[in-house]
């Protein structure tokens, strides 16, 4: 009996932080395992999930500085509190020592309920 239950737990565990497709809620996201949090850690993941679905896939037969831009660890991430929203800010890092200028993402997540409220490619 122990066994079974040894085997089931990790089962339960992952079923329960699966990701669910079309959400944007901070407990179905693959990027945190909370699912009640609140505050800058849900709006940080809610805009986390919209900015990796809208970068490029990586691919092999581009330029070395476009698949530096297609990776989401190529984004430095700040996040602040303006009013009612979470303004989540993603700027490209420098690629080997030349900085860019523009082509990041903001987004504004509504601190009440955690939806995207405006989501923009910064010039």
């Amino acid at each position: 009996m122990r066994s079974a239950m040894n085997l089931l737990l990790p089962l339960l565990i992952l079923t329960a932080i699966a990701p669910r497709a079309g959400s944007t809620e901070l407990g179905d996201s693959p990027f945190s395992l909370a699912p009640k949090a609140q505050g800058p850690a849900r709006a940080l993941a809610v805009a986390h999930e919209d900015f990796v679905r809208r970068l490029p896939p990586p691919r092999e037969d581009v330029a070395a500085m476009e698949r530096f831009a297609s990776d989401p660890d190529s984004y430095a991430i700040a996040i602040e509190r303006d009013g009612v929203y979470y303004i989540v800010d993603y700027s490209i890092k420098p690629y080997q020592g030349q900085s860019f200028r523009g082509g990041g993402y903001r987004y504004r997540i509504d601190g009440s309920d955690f939806r995207i409220v405006d989501a923009r490619i910064e010039p």
